[in-house]
């Protein structure tokens, strides 16, 4: 496989797993929101809404191959990170302990999907054979 299909194809796994988790966040965003009382939900909600926003945006960036792909899916994966850390602790009234854990575990896809994305960089950077 040429590295120009590799890159391609990367480019596109990343892509589409964003897709598929950030349209998933917003639909939970949306139905857990008029449920929020506390000020800790209202923020888990907000991170959460911003974790699928700047993750979309970021999709879009990636397929577009725009430079600001990169900053975009960093604010995706710190608010990725705060909304599933924040959700047992504000939701589930859990130790903060759980809310570490979440956090790491809601940090694996996000490394994940970038992981796919700097391979199709990397293999985008690849001499033609």
């Amino acid at each position: 496989m040429s590295p120009e299909r590799r890159a391609r194809v990367w480019r596109w796994v990343a892509i589409i797993f964003l897709v598929a988790l950030c349209a998933s966040g917003l639909n939970s965003a949306r139905d857990a929101w008029p449920d929020a009382v506390t000020t800790g939900q209202r923020t888990q909600g907000a991170a959460q809404l911003t974790c699928s926003v700047a993750g979309l945006l970021a999709a879009v960036a990636l397929a577009a191959r725009w430079p600001i792909a990169r900053r975009l899916f960093r604010i995706f994966a710190v608010a990725a990170i705060i909304a599933a850390g924040l959700a047992p602790v504000v939701w589930g009234d859990t130790a903060w302990w759980t809310g570490a854990v979440a956090a790491v575990a809601g940090a694996v896809p996000a490394w994940l999907i970038w992981l796919a994305f700097v391979r199709g960089e990397r293999a985008a950077a690849e001499p033609s054979a």
